[in-house]
C-alpha cells in the first residue's frame, strides 16, 4: 500500500489509518495539476514525502516541518528533536525559491537560558540544488539521499534537527 503517513524513522509504521489514507492519497493525485503547495508540520521530524500515481511516477511532494515542541519518541528507530521552525521563500508563482529552518539547541538552552534561534541551514545549499525548488528537485534529491552516503547523513542530521544524529542500519536505512 501507498502510503503519506509512514514515519520515516520506523518501519511499518503510519499516522493514518489505511482508508483515511488511501483517500487523502487519491485526492492528491487526482488534483496534483492545481495543488500549488503541500506543507505540513507538527511531525517532529524534517522530512519530505514524494506523492506518486498508480504507475509510480511522482506527481507532487510534500513538506514536513520539525515542531517547535520536543519530542522524546519510545517508537522503535526513532529518537528526539530539537525545536525548529521554518521559513519559506516562495516567489510570485508560488515556487520554492529556498527553505530556511530555524531552531534551538536544547542543551544549549538548558546551559544558558539567553540562547535564541539560529539558521540550521539552507535547504538549498545543504542538499546543493538550485532554484526554484520543485517536483522533479525534490525527485532528484530523494534518489541522492537513497545513492549517496553523505547527502543520506546530511538528511539524517536535519531529520531529527540536530539532536544527537545517529546514521541508521539495517531495517532502518
Amino acid at each position: 500500500m501507498r502510503s503519506l503517513s509512514v514515519f520515516e524513522r520506523t518501519p511499518n509504521f503510519t499516522w493514518f489509518r489505511d482508508a483515511y489514507n488511501e483517500r487523502f492519497l487519491n485526492l492528491t493525485v487526482d488534483y496534483a495539476d492545481v495543488i500549488g503547495m503541500m506543507i505540513f508540520g507538527h511531525h517532529h521530524t524534517d522530512t519530505f514525502h514524494l506523492v506518486k500515481d498508480a504507475s509510480g511516477t511522482p506527481v507532487q511532494f510534500l513538506l514536513m516541518s520539525p515542531a517547535v515542541t520536543p519530542w522524546f519518541s519510545s517508537l522503535e528507530g526513532a529518537g528526539a528533536n530539537n525545536p525548529a521552525f521554518r521559513i519559506y521563500d516562495v516567489n510570485y508563482d508560488g515556487v520554492y525559491n529556498d527553505i530556511r529552518t530555524y531552531y534551538i539547541n536544547l542543551t544549549a538552552l538548558n546551559e544558558n537560558s539567553n540562547a535564541t534561534f539560529a539558521l540550521e541551514y539552507s535547504f538549498k545549499n545543504a542538499y546543493s540544488i538550485s532554484s526554484p525548488i520543485k517536483l522533479s528537485t525534490m525527485a532528484g534529491l530523494l534518489e541522492r539521499i537513497k545513492n549517496d552516503s553523505a547527502v543520506f547523513q546530511t538528511y539524517i542530521n536535519y531529520n531529527s534537527v540536530l539532536w544527537d544524529p545517529v546514521v541508521p542500519t539495517g531495517k532502518f536505512r
